[in-house]
């Protein structure tokens, strides 16, 4: 089997809770924002991570980055640990890594330079990482315009000149610049129109196979994650509780909230009756209920779910659930 270009290894990144007081504060708890979270990812593939608002998943992609420092666990790039290389004081390494994965970010205005043109803008890695000649930023720049659907002459525009799909392929181009292998899209479409969202997926497939990059791709949208991923893990309060392929996943979900995500999902079929909402509201990730943390939400819910955290484990068709009664 090919190994993975990616591996996430018992992924942790802890929030301490503290209480001002006047001479000093004291930590009061912590928030468990990201909770022993593993997975891979393999070379040319298109992982989908999903979940409600809060459930962890820009954290976990930031914390892969060490954007946010992670509190424990390991990421691995084709084998190596990249966490202690970027937390570390060796710059050529940590710019080697960069290089290799890219972030593209959720709000493209609030990611650009509102005073750097786009030009510039697209160019700032060449002059951080210095691999391509000086004499050839103009060109490189152009034709990374070119590949994301944008015509030459808009590199001397600036970000407030363009719509927001303009802008989220200007920061596609930012990403590509460096030539990354892996590109860790988060949210990537959620702040435009529908009807430009399909241009930015139907880019981010085109790219991805032109060339040949890994796809890490965080939404909550799931008509757009059937549409890019070959595999989809859920995630609910800090962890995944199921992994599977794309289709298997939407044609029958195993875990009760990865069941919760599909009925939520919109129908243009105005006799259609809706499924029932969830019970209940997101727990806190500061007061977390005991055993399993779906299960004040479950219907399914018995108590061997209060008094054991479920584990993640796989199945004879290579599924991964965690839940001690899956559906």
């Amino acid at each position: 089997m090919t190994p993975p270009v990616l591996a996430v290894e018992h992924l942790r990144k802890l929030y301490p809770v503290l209480r001002r007081r006047v001479f000093g504060a004291r930590t009061v708890g912590e928030i468990r924002a990201v909770d022993d979270v593993s997975f891979v990812v393999q070379p040319g593939e298109c992982l989908g991570l999903v979940g409600e608002s809060g459930c962890g998943k820009t954290t976990t992609a930031r914390a892969m980055l060490h954007l946010v420092p992670p509190t424990s666990g390991r990421v691995l790039l084709n084998g190596a640990d990249i966490v202690p290389i970027l937390a570390g004081t060796n710059r050529a390494a940590a710019l080697k890594i960069r290089r290799d994965v890219q972030y593209v970010f959720q709000d493209p205005y609030l990611s650009l330079n509102p005073r750097w043109s786009i030009g510039r803008t697209i160019a700032e890695p060449f002059r951080v990482h210095r691999h391509v000649p000086e004499q050839d930023w103009e060109d490189r720049v152009a034709d990374l315009l070119a590949m994301v659907g944008l015509e030459p002459d808009h590199a001397a525009r600036f970000p407030h000149e363009f719509s927001g799909g303009q802008r989220q392929r200007v920061g596609i181009a930012r990403a590509l610049a460096v030539s990354p292998r892996v590109l860790i899209c988060d949210e990537p479409v959620s702040s435009l129109d529908v009807s430009v969202r399909a241009q930015i997926l139907n880019l981010l497939v085109r790219l991805q196979e032109q060339l040949r990059l890994t796809y890490l791709y965080i939404s909550h949208d799931l008509a757009s994650v059937r549409f890019v991923s070959g595999r989809v893990a859920v995630m609910y309060l800090g962890r995944i509780v199921e992994l599977a392929n794309t289709e298997a996943l939407f044609d029958h979900p195993l875990h009760h909230y990865s069941r919760a995500l599909l009925q939520a999902i919109p129908v243009l079929d105005p006799a259609a009756t809706p499924a029932p909402p969830l019970r209940g509201e997101l727990p806190s990730a500061m007061d977390r209920p005991s055993g399993c943390a779906f299960r004040t939400r479950c219907p399914a819910a018995a108590p061997r779910c209060a008094a054991e955290q479920p584990v993640l484990t796989g199945s004879p068709n290579g599924r991964m659930v965690a839940c001690h009664y899956p559906r």
